[in-house]
């Protein structure tokens, strides 16, 4: 009897499994994929039109990207357990107002790529342990009041690529754990700085490619715990002392593609631990001494495609002494780099690429080359002659990891060796003959120059020296002309009757001097 009925038992259980397997695919709409051990369903690419009500309630993760929905109403009140949804690419215009009630444990919601043109503080409500909320490339043009506010767990927020061109003061309010906050690529023609003032923990905030028509002052200052902060392509012309007051904790800094005509130096001087800067894209026709003063943190330096720039002071990296990594790129009117410009940077740089430039030749003293794993030079007019034989022989010798760009280094003069492969070109062809013979030369000639040199300071000391003795005598004698009546014995001659002089010697005597008689006076 036991055994009958364990018979009876395994049959009945078997059945149950059976007709459970086969009433899960029943409700498991058609094109889905459905995993019931995982609670998981795909439904992407579907052609779906509404949100299927018919899957397991237990439901943890759905995927409903691609598809043709237009509407949600309250389809998502029978998945209280779900942790993320996707319904990426459908065709939505609104989420409505508490469609999302339920969800308590949701923490990935992504609705980019629909529709859906406004939103409001009822849209997320329920929403308290979202983490991530993607919005980005719809048709919203505005951030209204306190929009956020229940989303209290919320670290990831991506507005990206809608049209939104007016922020709320409040509309951030409520979320002091937001981490990330992306509203690049809208409609921004100001700042929203005092929206940005509820963000007390935000790490990373992107606004790039928006059209600031000004930068405020301390458009920033409020974002005390901000280590990336992406500004490019935004229109800036100037940036205020004040913008980047208090951000003592920014690492990276993206000011790529705008109007700058200068560094902004006191502005990025408030950035004490800044590891990485992008000024590339700019306007800037001059980088002056000191121009990144107070970064001494710096570690990573892009200034390409700046098609102003001709010129960088010796002293403008000075203060910069630990990068690392300096991209200087594509600045076609950049003809020069001065030696002495990365001598404060030698001990820690091992990047450099100085690509697509206009300069002709480089100089062995301009960095330590030898220090370097990555060098590019490529795409500059490289005049190939006797300058350019250290690095020839530098090439030929160095274990560069890039060695592979630099043979690939053209010359572009003289005529003769145009287009041809700097490394192709016998060391012979650039016009440089280091011979024994050429050193002796050489110094012969140096020898020679300073002797002629010496030989003519002599001479016209000599002559200068008889000129000043010649006149000297003669304006003696003016002085003097009674000296003219002196009377010279000579060779045992005998003059005057006087006095005789020796026959080796020669006297000069003055003749006796005659006393008037007083009848004479």
């Amino acid at each position: 009897m036991k055994n009958y009925l364990n018979l009876i038992f395994i049959l009945i259980f078997c059945f149950m499994n059976y007709f459970s397997n086969t009433l899960i695919d029943a409700l498991c709409p058609m094109r889905c994929n459905c995993n019931d051990e995982r609670l998981i369903a795909f439904c992407n690419n579907s052609l779906l039109d509404v949100v299927p009500i018919t899957l397991n309630p237990e439901l943890k993760e759905l995927y409903l990207s691609n598809n043709q929905i237009k509407n949600i109403f309250s389809s998502f009140t029978v998945y209280r357990d779900l942790e993320v949804l996707d319904m990426t690419h459908n065709s939505m215009t609104s989420l409505g107002k508490k469609n999302f009630n339920l969800q308590n444990h949701l923490k990935v919601m992504s609705v980019s790529n629909n529709m859906i043109t406004q939103i409001n503080n009822l849209t997320f409500y329920g929403l308290s342990s979202l983490h991530v909320l993607n919005l980005n490339d719809n048709l919203l043009q505005d951030l209204p009041f306190r929009v956020f506010a229940t989303l209290i767990s919320l670290e990831k927020l991506d507005l990206s690529s809608n049209a939104i061109n007016s922020v709320s003061p409040e509309a951030f309010s409520g979320l002091n754990n937001l981490k990330s906050l992306i509203l690049r690529n809208n409609r921004l023609v100001r700042v929203p700085s005092v929206a940005f003032s509820h963000l007390p923990n935000l790490v990373k905030l992107d606004i790039g490619f928006n059209s600031f028509i000004e930068m405020p002052d301390y458009a920033f200052s409020s974002l005390m715990s901000l280590q990336e902060l992406l500004l490019d392509s935004c229109s800036v012309t100037s940036i205020p002392e004040t913008a980047f007051l208090h951000l003592s904790h920014l690492r990276q800094l993206n000011l790529r593609d705008n109007h700058l005509t200068q560094i902004p130096t006191e502005a990025l001087e408030n950035l004490k631990n800044l590891n990485e800067l992008i000024i590339s894209g700019n306007r800037v026709q001059i980088i002056t001494a000191f121009a990144f003063r107070g970064l001494t943190n710096l570690k990573v330096l892009e200034m390409s495609y700046l098609s102003q720039l001709s010129y960088i002071d010796r002293d403008a990296l000075i203060e910069n002494v630990r990068l690392k990594k300096i991209v200087l790129e594509f600045n076609e009117k950049l003809k020069n780099v001065f030696i002495g410009t990365f001598d404060a940077n030698s001990a820690n740089l091992k990047y450099l690429s100085l690509r697509g430039n206009s300069m002709e030749t480089l100089h062995s003293r301009l960095v330590q080359w030898q220090r370097l794993d990555f060098l590019d030079i490529r795409e500059n007019p490289f005049n190939c002659n006797c300058s350019l034989v250290w690095f020839w022989k530098f090439l030929k010798e160095s274990n560069l990891t890039t060695k592979e760009y630099l043979e690939s280094v053209v010359c572009a003069k003289p005529p003769n060796l145009m287009s041809h492969p700097l490394m192709s070109i016998p060391v012979s062809d650039l016009g440089c003959y280091e011979s024994k013979n050429s050193q002796y030369l050489t110094t012969t000639l140096i020898v020679f120059t300073v002797c002629t040199i010496c030989c003519i300071f002599v001479g016209l000391w000599c002559r200068t020296r008889l000129t000043y003795l010649m006149h000297k005598k003669q304006y003696e004698q003016s002085l003097y002309p009674a000296l003219t009546d002196d009377i010279t014995y000579e060779k045992g001659r005998i003059i005057d009757n006087q006095v005789m002089c020796s026959p080796t010697t020669a006297i000069m005597i003055k003749p006796p001097i005659r006393i008037a008689p007083i009848t004479e006076l």
